[in-house]
């Protein structure tokens, strides 16, 4: 099984040859690693961000992001692109100890954007294909070619196999959906395999929990999630992001008791994923006695 660690790949040269093999083009690509700008050709982005985009004026955009954050390059995107896609290769968690600061609080500035959580290489790359205004935060874990199978690294390193009916449920995949339901968690793509580690642990315990995972933030917030969760009591969005007031009130609009499950950033010492999920009490072990 093919597996992508999409952080690397955006920032790899490599992924440049993908978009061709993809046919998926843009007027102009931007980045702000010297490395991969060197090996490819791409533009640097090396000036003050209102000098440096003052000369672009294109209809499409991608731009692959490594220091810089989402927040800095958004209001330069949208006046010089009219339809851009930005991949911050780090964020959330894995851009601690290595961006020059925490990309863990772009969604309220996000409101003209689609927010593009990749549960696997498939859908990152058929979010590139659509293109249109979007941002696309990645973290630094290894994920499947696609979800009929995804890695599951226990005891003996099985693979877990997704029933390919649930796969089928583009937008909203439902991972455990007990009768009455007293709980519902939604969590995002881009922790995909952590999500179906705790849908395990849920399944095993006869929990009357519900777990969601949406690829897309504004589904959140559709008709036809709000269907999914019209029997369910309190509901929990498991969240790789700052927790705020403006976040808060987001998932408060969907009429139900509702809290966050996110990360405890200033707990993780280590700088390598496979250690720091398991330090911010975001692993699905963690995440489960949370709930528990």
């Amino acid at each position: 099984m093919n597996t992508y660690n999409l952080s690397k790949l955006a920032l790899s040269p490599i992924f440049l040859e993908l978009l061709k093999q993809e046919g998926i083009s843009f007027d102009a690509i931007l980045t702000d690693n010297t490395k991969l700008a060197q090996e490819t050709g791409l533009t640097l982005i090396d000036q003050e961000l209102e000098h440096f985009f003052r000369k672009y004026q294109k209809k499409s955009g991608l731009l692959i992001l490594d220091q810089l954050g989402i927040n800095d390059l958004l209001p330069y995107a949208q006046s010089s692109f009219k339809q851009v896609i930005i991949i911050s290769a780090r964020s959330g968690i894995a851009s601690l100890g290595k961006k020059l600061q925490p990309e863990n609080d772009y969604l309220s500035n996000s409101k003209n954007f689609k927010v593009f959580f990749p549960r696997d290489g498939e859908t990152f790359f058929q979010a590139l294909k659509n293109q249109g205004n979007t941002i696309i935060p990645l973290t630094n874990q290894e994920v499947s070619e696609n979800i009929y199978s995804t890695p599951y690294n226990e005891e003996n390193e099985e693979l877990q196999i997704i029933d390919k009916i649930l796969i089928d449920q583009k937008e909203c995949l439902t991972l455990v959906n007990p009768e009455q339901a007293e709980l519902s968690l939604i969590g995002i793509g881009n922790h995909f395999e952590e999500l179906v580690k705790l849908s395990q642990i849920l399944a095993e315990n006869s929990a009357r929990i519900s777990l969601y995972c949406i690829q897309e933030w504004n589904y959140l917030l559709s008709e036809e999630m709000k269907k999914k969760l019209q029997s369910t009591k309190k509901i929990g969005i498991i969240l790789d992001h700052e927790a705020s007031q403006s976040l808060e009130q987001i998932i408060r609009s969907l009429g139900k008791e509702c809290f966050l499950l996110t990360p405890e950033y200033l707990k993780i010492k280590s700088i390598f994923p496979e250690y720091q999920n398991e330090e911010a009490n975001f692993d699905f072990k963690s995440l489960w006695s949370k709930i528990s």
